[in-house]
């Protein structure tokens, strides 16, 4: 393992620390971690080298792994380290739907809401955010639209989930329904909390929680490493707020570092020292409100002068909490916005970090701003984060001038997070309340929910521009993710202010005919404003540029909207396929990229007690019937009549056999030319779902003896076909029966030689069936243990239904 680290550094004298290798050696035992270490200690090596290890070996112990970390700045610079890193080693793969990759080979994605690369979540290593994370897992996904919401969940069976930064996470919200996902995925998924500044008793919580293994740095380690050997680091406390003269005061032509609680306030000094900045010296502004080539061009500037290779100094950085882990600088002056003791030691831990000459420093705390009516002016801590910032506050006054180590940092941790045990343990023990949220969640996707379960400043989308139509969504569009509550404030706009529109935010218009379309609507009212999942705003009521970033309330001139040129939301096209042909091509596919979810089905088949091969077989089985429902008359009447009038020659030699796809080119007018009365062709997941239900309970009766899990099998195989086109559909509509629909089904499945238990294709004979089926679909509420089978099951089917079609295509 220690070559491969120096492989990966590409530094011969790299080696790993003896924690590090605690660390990987439990996780290739197959234990939950929990990794306790200051900042500059090498985490994520620890966290990640076990599985780039097993990689190499041809034996990953995980299918893949998602690092998620709390802002999206941080996942962004991890993600580029990690790549760069890689390619020392690996072949880099950027193609998501490649059936399988050789053990050199590794597929590196990013999905945030401003970065989404990896929507689906198919990377062999995916660097995302917390937010992106919790969403998915609720169903509530906060980059795909609410028809494709049962997607990702899936993709955390058999993976490695790594959870950094743990202890900068809501309490009251996400980090109860981490907990509460960890209880429910604990057989099937491993885990690795990361933290600088959690408290001991809460570590001790949470190993039980977890069944983990807690894995510390020593503090003879800690004297071995440069960073921490001679390192000198001064906490002052001012009473007074944030100044430009008192941070100009201590500059001297040295290196600062500025950090504030918002974005706006940030904004702010960032204006105000522009007026006052010394000759010759460097003024940089960082937030997450900056285009990633803009942003990076700023952190490749700041490495020259704050980075640990830095030989000019002379600069002063503004930014945010982006700056609170995951970039690598370091400050002789480190003036910051009092905040709680957890987030404070994050941001000290950019000043002072590296070895001598460059391990003296000081970190200013200040008093907050006050508003007119004396309240403090909190940012984003609020609630019970606004008495930690009171409780920090009184530990400021008392180390006032005190140079502190690890052991003094979690002595301070200890001291003013002393009641985030009780706060963890009340979580622990009332898992089961929560769950129920979370099954509501689930079953209803109400995204309110989401302000409840992840935090009550979730982010949006943004994007800038007079005209949404010039928007070529095939390009994927960046966008600036800003938290809903900071759109509050151009609610005003929606009182006359202007006469432009505010906005506007798209509207799907997916149905199981064409797929997927999006159509932009005008924003008119603050709610719509605050629930889209993307929006366009105006240059009118928003400003961008590249030294300020995204201004909210300020008019601002057009500016171009920025791509990055890779696939997106493209409309869908398709080329005739039988519906014979696309129910093997379905299949086949499936069982080429199986390689990639075989730890998900072993942990499946043990922890459900299901036989060996079972859950690839009823992955085989949903392959082949998932489109059953098309074998309607409507289906295959309006199917073959759009067919013959638009594009004849495709259809010649297909007479008579029923179709899975009609062609349907966007580019030639498709969208519009569908709509007419005579092409409309209905629905068919749920319909597919209920004439195959008898025929699915009849083959798994037989193969295993036992009514009650075949009951049980076939309801989640139901629930997958019902659902792969929409997310939570349960409702059949009446229909009637292609001719020779039954020949037809009983021939798709003879590549698994089961024709003969598929005698009896259902049809619904009125409201009663209907009802019945409806009370068959699988709910979280009632169904529990078996959610993560559903999940995993219809994740593989919504993939391969897709996959299939470009991997033949291609």
């Amino acid at each position: 393992m220690d070559n491969l680290f120096e492989a990966l550094m590409a530094k011969p004298t790299a080696k790993l620390y003896n924690y590090q290798y605690s660390v990987a050696n439990s996780l290739l035992n197959g234990r939950n971690v929990i990794i306790s270490a200051p900042t500059g200690a090498g985490k994520t090596w620890a966290a990640l080298l076990a599985y780039l290890w097993s990689r190499l070996e041809s034996q990953p112990f995980v299918d893949r792994v998602f690092y998620a970390l709390p802002l999206r700045s941080l996942a962004g610079n991890l993600y580029k380290s990690m790549r760069a890193a890689c390619s020392n080693v690996f072949k880099l793969q950027d193609n998501l739907v490649s059936p399988k990759r050789e053990y050199n080979e590794i597929c590196i994605t990013i999905q945030t809401g401003e970065q989404q690369d990896d929507r689906y979540y198919q990377g062999d290593i995916c660097f995302t955010t917390i937010d992106q994370l919790l969403a998915a897992y609720l169903n509530l996904p906060l980059s795909l639209p609410s028809s494709q919401a049962n997607i990702n969940a899936g993709a955390f069976i058999g993976s490695l989930i790594i959870l950094d930064e743990v202890h900068l996470l809501d309490p009251q919200r996400s980090f109860a329904t981490v907990l509460e996902m960890v209880n429910r995925l604990k057989p099937y998924t491993q885990f690795v909390f990361m933290t600088a500044t959690l408290s001991s008793p809460a570590i001790n919580v949470l190993k039980e929680h977890l069944n983990a293994v807690e894995i510390t740095v020593t503090e003879q380690e800690l004297k071995k490493m440069p960073s921490h050997r001679d390192k000198q680091r001064e906490y002052r406390w001012v009473s007074e707020p944030l100044s430009i003269d008192r941070i100009l005061k201590y500059h001297q032509n040295g290196r600062t570092l500025v950090v504030c609680n918002t974005v706006g306030r940030a904004q702010e000094i960032y204006n105000g020292l522009k007026q006052k900045l010394p000759v010759d010296c460097q003024l940089v502004l960082l937030h997450s409100r900056f285009f990633p080539e803009d942003r990076q061009k700023k952190e490749e500037k700041l490495s020259l002068y704050l980075g640990p290779e830095a030989t000019t100094s002379n600069v002063i950085l503004v930014a945010t909490q982006v700056i609170e882990a995951g970039i690598d600088i370091s400050a002789d002056n480190l003036h910051t916005e009092l905040c709680p003791a957890n987030a404070l030691l994050q941001r000290a831990g950019r000043c002072a970090r590296y070895p001598n000459p460059r391990n003296k420093g000081t970190v200013w705390i200040y008093e907050l701003e006050k508003t007119p009516t004396g309240q403090y002016k909190l940012g984003p801590y609020r609630g019970e984060s606004a008495k930690l910032v009171d409780k920090t506050r009184k530990a400021m006054l008392e180390i006032d001038g005190s140079c502190l180590n690890f052991s003094d940092e979690v002595k301070l941790i200890d001291q003013v997070h002393k009641d985030e045990v009780n706060i963890i343990s009340g979580i622990c023990q009332s898992l089961n309340s929560w769950r129920k949220k979370v099954d509501s969640s689930l079953d209803g996707g109400d995204l309110a929910l989401a302000r409840d379960l992840i935090r009550d400043v979730d982010s949006v989308g943004i994007i800038l521009t007079e005209n949404p139509l010039s928007i070529n969504l095939e390009q994927n569009p960046q966008m600036l993710s800003v938290p809903r509550s900071s759109l509050f404030k151009i609610g005003e706009y929606f009182d006359g202010k202007i006469d432009n529109p505010v906005g506007w935010h798209p509207m799907e218009t997916e149905n199981e005919t064409i797929g997927l379309n999006l159509q932009w609507k005008t924003i008119n009212t603050i709610q719509e404003l605050t629930t889209a999942w993307l929006i366009v705003l105006s240059p009118t009521v928003a400003s961008y540029s590249s030294d300020i970033g995204l201004c909210l309330d300020k008019e601002g001139s057009q500016v171009p909207v920025r791509y990055r040129k890779k696939n997106s939301f493209k409309p869908f096209s398709y080329k005739i396929e039988p519906y014979i042909a696309h129910a093997h091509a379905t299949l086949d596919f499936s069982r080429r990229t199986d390689v990639t979810y075989q730890k998900g089905i072993k942990k499946l088949e043990y922890n459900l007690n299901l036989p060996p091969g079972l859950v690839n077989t009823l992955t085989e089985l949903l392959c082949v019937l998932h489109d059953s429902g098309k074998l309607t008359r409507k289906w295959q009447t309006g199917i073959w009549a759009w067919q013959k009038d638009y594009y004849p020659a495709d259809g010649e030699g297909y007479d008579g056999q029923p179709l899975a796809h009609a062609t349907f080119c966007p580019e030639n007018g498709d969208y519009k030319r569908q709509l007419k009365e005579s092409y409309k062709r209905g629905n068919h997941a749920v319909e597919g779902a209920f004439m195959v239900t008898n025929g699915i309970y009849t083959y798994l009766l037989e193969k295993l003896g036992d009514e009650n899990i075949a009951e049980l099998l076939t309801r989640v195989s139901i629930t997958v076909i019902a659902r792969h086109h929409s997310s939570r559909a349960k409702e059949v509509q009446l229909f009637e029966l292609w001719p020779k629909a039954k020949f037809w089904i009983s021939k798709s499945l003879e590549p698994l030689g089961i024709s003969k238990y598929f005698y009896d294709i259902a049809v619904p004979q009125g409201e009663k069936d209907k009802e019945d089926f409806r009370n068959l679909i699988l709910t979280a509420e009632n169904d529990r243990k078996w959610v993560p089978l559903y999940w995993f099951l219809v994740r593989r089917l919504r993939l391969v239904d897709q996959g299939s079609l470009k991997w033949t295509t291609n």
